[in-house]
């Protein structure tokens, strides 16, 4: 069968939360012609087996190389893809087939180049700052409605023309999101993304240092503009006072993970490990 679109799944030790993301899409029902690829990199766990075993009805194709590098696995995976649209997807993220789907018709009816479905922050066990950032950023349209941020996002052919290959050391979603205007970006009214939020506020500033890129790189002057008015807009959606606390928690996360750091710049995958 032909696929008419792909789905991409970079993999890096995530045994213990592939398996979930796959059940929900074979439970879904997951369409036949949507080709999977688990692109496993640098794994020192079950993460192949558990990707191989799931089996149908999803079938995924399941390739594993050596260096752990989220770049690598997602060049790997264009490199094996066969169709557009095509989802780029985190292992430790939850979505339904429904919502995928509608982020297919979205692109294919135009004008959108890349899309995803909305999103929902699950912050439970969270500390009481992580669940104060996540408040203050849910409230905010211009934050929740960009296209980084989910762990899911679909381009068309056309909007994946956009760009050669991942950089590395750089977060995908936002380097990807700096390709398009935001006429060309589609936040589709579907089922949400479920994304788990770090638990612990050292593991929240460790996930934005990853995201804002420390470590030698500066913010391109879109990003700088975005940033600016990314701020304005969290201020005005947070603008009660009963919502104060959550604001000012979220702007001292922010400034805090823009500090330089005594770590320099990695290649390594590194993610939040408190939600695995």
């Amino acid at each position: 069968m032909t696929a008419r679109a792909s789905l991409i799944l970079p993999a890096h030790d995530e045994a213990r939360v592939i398996g979930r993301l796959l059940d929900r899409l074979s439970a879904g029902g997951l369409s036949p012609d949507i080709e999977v690829i688990v692109v496993a990199n640098g794994c020192s766990d079950d993460t192949v087996g558990v990707a191989t075993r799931h089996g149908a009805p999803l079938d995924a194709r399941v390739v594993h190389v050596t260096r752990p590098s989220k770049a690598g696995a997602l060049n790997e995976g264009d490199r094996l893809a066969s169709a557009f649209p095509r989802v780029y997807l985190d292992a430790d993220v939850e979505v339904d087939p429904e919502s995928l789907e509608a982020v297919f018709r979205a692109l294919g009816r135009g004008p959108a180049l890349a899309a995803r479905p909305t999103l929902r922050y699950l912050t439970e066990g969270g500390d009481p700052f992580v669940r104060a950032f996540y408040r203050a950023r849910q409230r905010t349209p211009e934050l929740v409605g960009q296209l980084w941020g989910a762990g899911c996002y679909a381009v068309s052919e056309l909007g994946r023309s956009r760009w050669g290959e991942f950089p590395e050391g750089a977060a995908d979603d936002l380097f990807v999101a700096e390709q398009f205007d935001p006429h060309e970006v589609a936040i589709v009214e579907s089922g949400p993304v479920l994304v788990r939020t770090p638990r612990t506020s050292r593991a929240l500033l460790r996930t934005l240092r990853r995201v804002y890129g420390l470590g030698g790189t500066t913010d391109p002057p879109r990003t700088r503009s975005r940033s600016s008015s990314a701020l304005r807009a969290l201020l005005r959606a947070n603008a009660a006072p009963t919502c104060w606390w959550d604001a000012a928690v979220y702007v001292a996360f922010a400034v805090g993970a823009r500090l330089p750091s005594r770590r320099s710049g990695a290649t390594r995958w590194a993610r939040d490990e408190t939600t695995r």
